[in-house]
């Protein structure tokens, strides 16, 4: 799981809600994806345009429970997708993300219907956020010993994602699919030159050797 620190933008942000889950927060997520989440918000944030074309996904249709699962022929499907944060809400701009316990309640209720034998946890997501993330894998994994659960990865299980797909009984891949993404890497932007040129003086007060590690260079 690559997780991701990258320090604030001192640009103007007109989206500081998603700004505030990008920056500065812990993240479970591919590397790639999250160059192509900036990207694509980019020039909402102050960052300057750069394209990105979106992807689609559709799958298979059934029926659908209260608890926002389907279940097909006995197997309740669950879907994960795209960008997974810890408690799921809808943002200023009508995005919803999908929270860690949103999937958990799916699963408590399709553990609890009758008319479904097995899970399947269809996934389709570059990871996200850590809060959570543990949490829910460890509910997926003692789910196992209620009803078989399996994991799809269609076609991005990464990170965080991967996380919750390795819990799972088995993790199937279409042909086309990515998992992985495991390891940690640190982002950190140097604002420095851009302060000196604005006349801004950034002060640390501190207690601690490493406790501003990561931060704008001291003066």
């Amino acid at each position: 799981m690559s997780e991701n620190l990258m320090a604030p933008l001192m640009t103007p942000l007109r989206l500081p809600h998603v700004a505030g889950r990008l920056f500065n927060t812990p993240l479970l997520i591919h590397p790639g994806k999250l160059d192509a989440i900036i990207a694509g918000l980019a020039p909402r944030l102050g960052l300057g345009a750069v394209p990105v074309d979106p992807q689609a996904y559709t799958t298979v249709s059934g029926e659908k429970r209260a608890a926002r699962y389907r279940v097909v022929d006995g197997v309740g499907v669950i879907d994960v997708f795209g960008v997974l944060v810890h408690r799921s809400r809808m943002e200023a701009d009508s995005t919803f993300l999908l929270g860690y316990q949103e999937i958990a309640r799916r699963i408590d209720a399709a553990l609890a219907d009758p008319a479904v034998h097995t899970l399947v946890l269809n996934l389709d997501s570059p990871g996200g956020e850590v809060a959570g993330a543990f949490d829910l894998a460890e509910q997926i994994r003692a789910a196992r010993g209620i009803k078989p659960v399996h994991a799809v990865a269609g076609d991005l299980a990464a990170s965080a994602a991967y996380a919750l797909a390795s819990a799972a009984d088995s993790l199937s891949l279409t042909r086309t699919a990515a998992v992985g993404s495991i390891g940690v890497v640190m982002r950190h932007v140097d604002m420095s030159r851009f302060l000196d040129k604005e006349g801004v003086t950034v002060t640390h007060i501190f207690a601690g050797a490493h406790k501003v590690d990561g931060n704008l260079s001291l003066p």
